[in-house]
């Protein structure tokens, strides 16, 4: 089963968008995981729900979706966008993650610490142009994965959609 098919099940067989966006957030955890250009850089991904610090963001889901840990002892925010492939991002879709990236957390030690990178995935190839701009000049750099990127992408999609990952 290839990307194209896992999404196109989750987007006629969720009960909800939020179901839809949970299972597409957990197939991404395992892709970070799994992928070789990032596997040997990320130590862990948290859902929002489990990252160990949200509360000094209030708690909420307030754009970041997931939240990774690099074996540097860095943080790096995820935001997940499970959209029709044809789907129009414009600047608003961004706006928030990019303002809660920004913001400072303190760690286990009690440390200030703020996220160092922001990663930005969906299932679109449509972006504005805004968009783009918006990660552009920012204080921390932005990767942008889009539907290219993940099709493309050396994992294997059934096995990460049944959260299996791994070499």
């Amino acid at each position: 089963m290839n990307f194209a098919q896992v999404i196109e099940r989750y987007r006629t067989q969720t009960i909800s968008e939020r179901d839809k966006g949970t299972r597409f957030e957990r197939l991404i955890r395992g892709y970070f995981l799994t992928e070789p250009l990032y596997k040997t850089t990320i130590e862990t991904v948290w859902l929002w729900s489990d990252f160990p610090y949200r509360d000094d963001f209030g708690g909420k889901d307030i754009g970041i979706d997931l939240v990774a840990k690099t074996y540097d002892g860095e943080y790096w925010s995820i935001q997940c966008k499970c959209y029709a492939e044809n789907a129009y991002i414009d600047k608003a879709a961004v706006d928030t993650f990019i303002s809660t990236t920004g913001k400072r957390f303190r760690n286990d030690d009690l440390v200030s610490q703020s996220f160092s990178r922001g990663l930005f995935v969906a299932t679109s190839r449509n972006l504005s142009a805004t968009v783009n701009e918006a990660f552009t000049n920012q204080q921390i750099p932005y990767n942008i994965i889009t539907l290219d990127k993940l099709e493309s992408a050396p994992v294997d999609w059934l096995q990460l959609d049944k959260n299996i990952h791994g070499d």
